[in-house]
């Protein structure tokens, strides 16, 4: 996972009608989000200078972020990326992709020591949205032969969760990277370990 941040001020900036001051106080916050994504149409003129691909993994660019209520990004594939099998922390989050398919495998976890049963393959196309909860454990994958865009929100913003060993169920902690700085880039493995990438130097990481 490459990681470059944006600092907009609203999702508004991108036309999704989202605020997340408001957010916070709706018992069904997730589905209200899952059905503007489902219906959201993208402004290429706004979101072009986002779209940053990269041949090592996917990119996860980030547009929008409140302190503990949302963040907004926008991930990018290039054909055979993928995530590491992962979960979501105490995040819950909607994703939808905006071009092209990814391919969605979930898992059910069995204890460690176990391996990961896979519960469920699927195929995520614009309009059809994803919906993670604090129980969900998956892995995305562009399986396509073209590029896919990807738009994802999660609450509150996915500052920890954990990365699964597939054969014996074990568990990596992994903390997304923030850079301070817009361009500096770091790569986040499928088995979730981190490097940086390029020489490129983040001021600090929150």
């Amino acid at each position: 996972m490459i990681v470059r941040d944006a600092f907009e001020t609203s999702p508004l900036s991108f036309g999704i009608d989202v605020d997340p001051a408001r957010l916070v106080l709706q018992r069904d916050a997730q589905r209200f989000v899952a059905s503007v994504l489902a219906k959201f149409q993208p402004d290429w003129a706004v979101l072009a200078p986002h779209v940053k691909f990269s041949p090592y993994q996917y990119t996860r660019n980030r547009l929008f972020l409140q302190d503990e209520r949302l963040e907004m990004l926008l991930l990018c594939w290039l054909p055979g990326q993928r995530t590491a099998v992962h979960d979501h922390g105490m995040s819950w989050g909607v994703s939808v992709p905006l071009v092209g398919w990814l391919s969605e495998t979930s898992y059910l976890h069995r204890g460690v020591g176990q391996p990961l049963e896979r519960a469920q393959s699927r195929m995520l196309t614009p309009g059809n949205v994803g919906v993670e909860t604090q129980d969900t454990i998956h892995q995305v994958e562009n399986q396509s032969a073209t590029p896919v865009i990807s738009l994802h929100v999660y609450a509150p913003p996915l500052v920890r969760y954990s990365a699964y060993d597939t054969r014996t169920g074990s568990a990596t902690v992994v903390t997304p990277p923030t850079p301070r700085l817009i361009g500096v880039v770091v790569v986040i493995s499928t088995s979730g370990m981190m490097r940086s990438n390029g020489g490129l130097r983040p001021t600090s990481f929150t």
